[in-house]
Formats: structure tokens, sequence, C-alpha cells
């Protein structure tokens, strides 16, 4: 496929990986849970021309699937770079225009908060993870459902992932971390990637087995190298070691856009 310019690259790992995984954010965490109790949420998140998301809640469920159809509300950002610093946080260039549903404020309220737990969980500090269990188990759970949805995208379009691929070994990746109660694989081609939830679909090339949760969060969010983690009996490696490699050099292509949180 062909590769996309960072901005937009970025947008779709933002609306593909990250906002997809916002579904998933009401059974891992109770505050969101709550959040879904009550109330109605259909709101459209459009980037540029071709990008878009949708996030619906109705009678208790949270839905998160690619745009289209007559959302109540739809936010449509003109450039890329705007949309994106939304997601970091940041003061975007333009503010997005409201194409649909100008007068449905406590839709775009409950969106808010909505996204303040999501990042509550995906981006809390250290200590917030060390002292809260429940809130390390979920971040971990989530922040690998990002990488899987992100690593086919990057696969398709990030010029460096698919000279790695196209460089490295093939095969098949299991991830896991029990105490979690977490199991994923990955599938490493040399021009493309894929990944899921769950028991790999054939027996694994390479197994990554977190020893805990504390392990998994400290490697996630970078504060803690492969390598030392390793030796120090944190992760567990199996079967092909190269294999192994060339995916923490995958996770390092999505840690240069969607960043990790700091250490």
């Amino acid at each position: 496929m062909t590769p996309l310019p960072p901005d937009e690259l970025l947008a779709r790992l933002h609306l593909e990986a990250v906002l997809p995984t916002l579904g998933e954010l009401p059974g891992e965490w109770t505050r969101a849970a709550r959040l879904t109790r009550r109330g109605r949420l259909d709101v459209e998140l459009r980037a540029g021309r071709d990008l878009a998301t949708r996030v619906r809640l109705r009678d208790g469920l949270l839905r998160v699937a690619p745009g289209g159809g007559a959302p109540a509300v739809r936010l449509a950002w003109k450039d890329h770079r705007s949309f994106n610093a939304l997601l970091r946080d940041e003061r975007p260039r333009r503010l997005p225009r409201v194409e649909r549903g100008l007068w449905r404020v406590p839709m775009l309220v409950r969106l808010g908060r909505m996204m303040a737990e999501f990042s509550a969980v995906m981006n809390p500090p250290d200590a917030a993870l060390e002292r809260d269990a429940k809130r390390a188990r979920a971040h971990v759970r989530l922040a690998l459902n990002v990488l899987l949805r992100a690593l086919p995208i990057l696969a398709a379009h990030d010029a460096p992932t698919r000279r790695a691929l196209a460089g490295g070994p093939a095969g098949l990746i299991l991830l896991a971390v029990p105490s979690a109660d977490y199991s994923a694989w990955i599938r490493l081609d040399a021009d493309a990637a894929s990944a899921g939830r769950g028991d790999p679909p054939a027996p694994p090339d390479a197994r990554i087995i977190f020893r805990d949760v504390a392990s998994a969060a400290r490697l996630l969010r970078g504060a803690l190298d492969p390598a030392t983690a390793v030796g120090l009996g944190w992760v567990r490696i199996e079967g092909a070691l190269l294999l192994a490699d060339l995916l923490d050099v995958l996770l390092a292509r999505s840690d240069a856009f969607l960043g990790r949180p700091p250490a």
C-alpha cells in the first residue's frame, strides 16, 4: 500500500487504533461504565476528507465504528494536524467545524467526560499505576489493544515499518499477561501485519510472557528497557528471538507516532 504523510498516518492511527479502544473502556474501568448507564451519544469525528470514526452510546452500550451515515453530531477538522492536536491534548491550529447537531451540547459534554476517563487510564502518572491495581490492569489491557490495531496500519502505510518487515523474519507471536487475564497474537509477514485477541490461530513461533501487570505497564510506558526486563525475569521470551526483536522495532515505530506517556 501507499505510504501516508506523517500527519495523515497519525490521524488514521488515532481514528482507527486509539478511538476504537474507547469502546472497550467501560468493560475495564468502573467510572467509565457509570457514564454509559444513562444518556445517549452519537458523535462522528472526521479528519480531512476520508478519515472518520463514529462514537455511539445507546441502551448502555458504547460502540466505536468507522464513520458514515447520519450521526446526531459531526465534528470535522479540515486538516489532520489540528485533529491530532486534540488527541494529544495540544492546542490545535484550527477548531473543528460542527457540520451536524450544533445544539446537541449534552452529547459533546458526555463525550468529553468519556475521553477524560480514557485519558486517566491510558496516560496516568506512574504513581497512579503503582498504587491502583485496577487502573494498572485496565491500562495494560487497553494499551495492548491499541498496539494490536496500530501494527497493521503501520505495516500498510509507514515506510520504515515496511522496510523492517521486509528485512526481518516472518512468524506468529503470542503475547500474554496471565495476571491480567490477557492474551493476544501478532502475525508478522514480509509485507503485512495482523493481530487479534485470544489464542493464536496456529502454534506460535515466539512467546512473550509478562511476569505481572506491573512489568507489562513499565515496558509499555518505556520505563523499562526490554533487555533489562528479560534479564530480570520480568519478561520471558520463548522461541524465535529474532521475531521478538522485530516486534520491539515495530513497537518503537508505534511509539514514534502515538508516544508513550512520560515515565
